[in-house]
């Protein structure tokens, strides 16, 4: 497993931090854990999607239906607020095509804090269905995830900056 912090200050007094972790070469999580957060901040997190179709399941995944490469997103909790909107992006220097702009809108719990996961998976086996899933549970500044894709379980616990994994 390959892991990458990052941390955005530039919004104090709440801290963004994100990691990355590519599973198996093949999963990516993204978790995102914002501090710092007063009772009426809502968090927003994109992501833009080289795609064109993309349906919300209703089971927290995100799944696209275009004729291009397959890609489910499973997200672990159920945010506030979800909108998928018309963008453009560019895979080239000055040439722009559309595209899909996902948006989650979270609110902070209690203690001024926010976790996100999403699990991204390309080439999901069953492409237009939801076949992965993600479980999320928060306590004491610590993360367990619990995934599911592709015929492969595992979960990952976030303590700090250590990430570990064990598959179930």
């Amino acid at each position: 497993m390959t892991c990458i912090t990052s941390r955005h200050e530039n919004y104090a007094p709440a801290i963004a931090t994100r990691h990355l972790a590519l599973v198996n070469d093949r999963f990516l999580v993204i978790i995102d854990h914002v501090t710092g957060l007063s009772k009426t901040d809502t968090v927003q997190i994109h992501y833009h999607l080289n795609r064109t179709e993309l349906i919300h399941s209703g089971m927290r995944s995100i799944i696209s239906l275009d004729d291009g490469p397959a890609i489910e997103l499973a997200v672990g909790d159920d945010p506030a607020d979800l909108v998928i909107e018309d963008g453009k992006i560019s895979t080239i220097n000055d040439v722009w095509h559309d595209s899909k702009l996902v948006c989650f809108h979270i609110t902070p719990v209690e203690n001024g804090e926010c976790w996100f996961a999403t699990l991204a998976v390309p080439y999901p086996q069953s492409p237009g269905k939801q076949t992965s899933s993600v479980r999320q549970l928060s306590s004491d500044g610590r993360l367990v995830l619990e995934c599911q894709a592709d015929n492969h379980a595992f979960r990952l616990t976030l303590d700090g900056n250590q990430l570990i994994r064990e598959n179930l």
